[in-house]
């Protein structure tokens, strides 16, 4: 996924994780893949979390212009419906594209983003 996001131009310059090695693991692989140049900060309140504590997560960065959650399932899926409206299924390695018409992360609110890509692994 590092390489395809760098491909579309969809490059993080910050990455928050779950402190789960998988998820960890997985925002690391797809920082070396894409050759990012992202910042990687593990978040407790990540792992094993809702949605709504996602959006606090991603409400508190501050001067990012690109943002990258790295998470679990169920909240991935409830998250890109609270943001945008839309039902998205999340499998493993998933990436949701949301934009939103503001460039201050604090105070995001629900469904102000629009789903612009979903990229799915190959099998």
């Amino acid at each position: 996924m590092g390489q395809v996001l760098s491909d579309e131009g969809q490059v993080p310059t910050l990455v928050i994780t779950s402190t789960a090695v998988r998820a960890r693991t997985t925002a690391e692989l797809a920082n070396e893949a894409g050759d990012w140049d992202a910042e990687i900060v593990l978040d407790s309140n990540l792992y094993g979390t809702d949605a709504d504590t996602a959006v606090r997560v991603a409400s508190d960065a501050r001067d990012v212009e690109r943002l990258m959650l790295v998470g679990h399932q169920p909240a991935w899926s409830t998250l890109v419906a609270i943001l945008t409206g839309q039902r998205v299924e999340m499998k493993t390695a998933t990436v949701a594209v949301v934009e939103f018409d503001t460039d201050q992360w604090p105070g995001l609110t629900t469904r102000q983003g629009r789903l612009v890509a979903v990229f799915h692994p190959l099998s």
